[in-house]
């Protein structure tokens, strides 16, 4: 019996390491409002939204939002881009954002990281006046809204 009730124990000390919520992150502008949300794909290669668009005022800071490393700095075709690595190892990448920050440089949650700026007019983006914010593990995109706290718990109805 004493076997029992010890392998009960900890099967549920390990399902609460399992279902434990993400630490919420800092928002990355003081005023931060999601102005499209994430849609996830049906198919890995499918259409979707794989972030989050925050509102972007010509003169914002940008902020870290967690502790990390910068991963990349840099314009990607017609759009400036800078993704942090995370302490937990996941991918935070904003777009629409340039940076003085140089790649393998830490940063901490709450640290200015950038500022807005212009695309590229002629292509054009998604997203004017605004970021693009998307949340990579190595299993694919994950919505943003959970690390912010913007999610209301699922709750099953009969």
């Amino acid at each position: 019996m004493l076997k029992l009730i010890a392998i009960a124990l900890a099967v549920f000390n390990f399902t609460q390491q399992l279902v434990e919520p993400p630490d919420i992150w800092a928002t990355p502008v003081p005023y931060f409002e999601v102005e499209r949300e994430f849609q996830a794909p049906i198919t890995l290669h499918g259409p979707g939204h794989r972030g989050i668009d925050f509102q972007l005022e010509e003169d914002s800071e940008i902020q870290a939002p967690t502790d990390g490393i910068v991963h990349f700095v840099g314009k990607v075709v017609d759009d400036y881009y800078l993704t942090l690595r995370a302490a937990t190892g996941l991918l935070v990448s904003f777009s629409g954002v340039c940076s003085a920050l140089k790649q393998g440089e830490r940063i901490t949650a709450r640290q200015v990281i950038g500022a807005p700026c212009s695309v590229d007019t002629e292509s054009g983006t998604h997203c004017q006046s605004c970021s693009h914010l998307s949340v990579r593990s190595n299993h694919g995109y994950l919505n943003p809204e959970l690390y912010f706290g913007l999610l209301e718990p699922s709750v099953l109805k009969s």
